[in-house]
C-alpha cells in the first residue's frame, strides 16, 4: 500500500453556528434568573452571570487531519523521475501500453463549490481542454460526511488513432483537493490491477 503524504486539516464544525448556540444559553439563564426572583433584578443578573461562566460547556470534536491518499500501484509501475509529494506520476512498461497513474495535491480555493460540480461541467471542461472526442460514461458528486466530498468522473478519448480510458478520483477537504488519474487501454493487462487500487484508494488520517 503506498502511502502519498502531505498535512491537511480542517475544522469540523463552523464556528458561525456555536456563536447562535452560546446566546440561547445565555437568554435562557437569564430568563430563569428574573422569572425566580424579580425582586432583586442586580442580585439576579450577578447569579445568572455566574451560572453562564459556570455551567455552559460546549463539547467540541477535535479537528480531523489528513495527510494524503493511500492506494495500491500495480506491480511493474515505476515512478517517474522529478516526483515530489504534492505530484506523482507512476508508468507501467512502454513496452505494454501507455497506461500510468498520476497523484496530485493542490491547496482549496475557499471560493471553490464542488458542491455544485456536474457531469456537463465536466463535459464542457473535456471540450476545450481535451477535444470532442472526449466523452464522460460516468459521474459521481458524494458527500462522504466530515467535511470530505468525492468526486469520481470516467471518460473514454482518442488520440493517435488509440481509444484511452480514464478514472478520475478527487477527495476535496477544506484545505486541500487530492486528485487520483487513472489511465489504460481498452484490453490492457492492468485493468484488473487497477481495479484493485481503485477499491483501495482512502483519504489517510494522521
Amino acid at each position: 500500500m503506498l502511502c502519498c503524504t502531505k498535512q491537511v486539516s480542517f475544522m469540523l464544525l463552523n464556528n458561525k453556528r456555536i456563536v447562535p448556540v452560546m446566546l440561547l444559553t445565555v437568554l435562557m439563564l437569564g430568563a430563569v434568573g428574573c422569572e425566580n426572583n424579580q425582586g432583586n433584578i442586580s442580585d439576579n443578573s450577578a447569579v445568572s452571570g455566574n451560572a453562564v461562566s459556570e455551567n455552559v460547556t460546549l463539547n467540541l470534536p477535535a479537528p480531523v487531519t489528513y495527510s494524503g491518499l493511500a492506494f495500491s500501484v500495480p506491480e511493474g509501475f515505476t515512478e517517474s523521475t522529478g516526483n515530489t509529494e504534492e505530484d506523482k506520476v507512476y508508468k507501467g512498461p512502454m513496452s505494454v501500453d501507455d497506461s500510468y497513474i498520476a497523484y496530485k495535491v493542490r491547496e482549496r480555493d475557499p471560493g471553490d463549490d464542488y458542491s455544485i460540480l456536474t457531469k456537463e461541467d465536466m463535459q464542457a471542461e473535456l471540450n476545450r481542454d481535451v477535444s470532442s472526442n472526449a466523452a464522460i460514461t460516468e459521474f459521481y458528486n458524494e458527500d462522504l460526511g466530515e467535511g470530505v466530498r468525492r468526486i469520481k468522473t470516467r471518460m473514454v478519448y482518442r488520440k493517435d488513432e488509440k481509444d484511452y480510458s480514464v478514472a478520475m478520483f478527487i477527495y476535496v477537504t477544506d484545505q486541500k483537493v487530492f486528485t487520483l488519474i487513472y489511465q489504460i487501454e481498452p484490453g490492457s493487462k492492468w485493468a484488473a490491477e487497477y481495479e484493485q487500487s481503485q477499491n483501495s484508494i482512502e483519504l489517510v488520517r494522521e
